[in-house]
């Protein structure tokens, strides 16, 4: 038996059901038993676990649904407190209420749940942007399935709860945890870099940095991108430079942190670049062979998601997908396809 392949395996099983619930359950049930010592037990167990959802009676599935939608219900109650505590000025008492949720998701997953297999990798992507934009950057090519617990999410406010009380180094580890379930947001890697900021790390600041740009897939991440980067510049003496990413940030967004910056680089560091324009600012970037540009993987999955959206009737991610991508690039063919779309949007309304 344990010489035989998954497919192999999975193909025996399924020749054995019946599509009768009262056969195919306890079948099924005989069957994770027998294969529990395969080399590929994991993948085996998991995909019977599907197929005994899907022989549930609807009854049985609407019972099963509510239990997971009350769990649900449970853990959303939870976060929203935690937000609360934190917006609040309670970040301790935030951490007490968010720990013992981490701790049964720890478990969850040391439990192997959600675990990747053969067939399928596992995220906490909120969107389809998401992971297209993900797909862009990686060589996986095994189907996503989303799971139903917010991993991602529970994580890094964790995170956000042990940087507001100082522990800076489990915060990193939280956030990296966060990274695990959605590698796609490049906030979360924002979040290390603020955390390496707090310990003085300007080398894991910029290498955070850096991990983020290619999952940049809008103006507002873009430009406090460049502003970030203009941090760790500025924190290691290179002037000129911070003041470039600093210009060229209006590119994608006009901030007055801009101009404060600038101001005190010339009033603290003796270094005036008050009057840099754009164009000298990108030259200076270009020379130096920073990124500085969206990534163009995730321009071409932006353009890639309007029509896959269209084509599936989902205006609203082609819409989204579209604004991105104009703000991004400036494109005045996107700009009037993303207007066509918001004027859609609203007469359908």
């Amino acid at each position: 038996m344990n010489e035989r392949t998954f497919d192999q395996v999975m193909a025996e099983i399924a020749m054995g059901l019946e599509r009768d619930a009262e056969h195919d359950i306890p079948y099924l049930t005989s069957k994770a038993e027998e294969y529990r010592e395969h080399p590929q037990s994991r993948e085996i167990l998991r995909a019977i676990g599907r197929m005994v959802f899907d022989a549930l009676p609807d009854d049985k599935k609407d019972e099963f649904q509510k239990l997971v939608d009350n769990h649900a219900d449970g853990t959303e109650s939870v976060l929203k407190e935690v937000v609360f505590c934190l917006k609040t000025g309670e970040p301790e008492k935030a951490l007490r209420l968010i720990e013992p949720l981490v701790q049964s998701f720890d478990e969850m997953i040391t439990a192997g749940c959600y675990r990747d297999d053969k067939e399928s990798v596992y995220f906490d992507f909120t969107s389809p942007i998401e992971e297209i934009v993900w797909r862009v950057h990686t060589d996986e090519s095994r189907i996503v399935r989303v799971c139903p617990e917010p991993f991602s999410h529970v994580y890094a406010l964790y995170s956000a709860c042990l940087y507001e009380t100082g522990q800076h180094e489990a915060a990193i580890a939280a956030e990296e945890k966060a990274i695990r379930w959605n590698p796609s947001d490049a906030n979360l890697r924002f979040e290390v870099g603020e955390n390496y900021k707090k310990l003085g790390d300007m080398k894991a600041l910029d290498e955070a940095l850096d991990a983020a740009h290619p999952y940049v897939r809008d103006a507002a991440g873009m430009a406090k991108f460049h502003r970030e980067k203009a941090f760790y510049l500025v924190e290691t003496g290179n002037y000129e430079l911070a003041a470039a990413y600093l210009v060229f940030s209006t590119v994608f967004e006009n901030s007055n942190l801009v101009g404060s910056e600038l101001m005190y680089l010339k009033r603290e560091c003796g270094a005036d670049f008050t009057d840099m324009t754009v164009d000298e600012a990108a030259t200076i970037l270009e020379r130096s062979e920073e990124a500085y540009l969206p990534d163009e993987g995730t321009l071409a999955a932006l353009s890639s998601i309007i029509g896959i959206a269209l084509k599936h009737d989902d205006a609203q991610t082609a819409t989204r997908a579209a604004i991105d991508l104009y703000e991004l690039t400036g494109d005045e063919d996107v700009k009037q396809l993303a207007m066509q779309l918001m004027g859609d949007g609203e007469g359908e309304q």
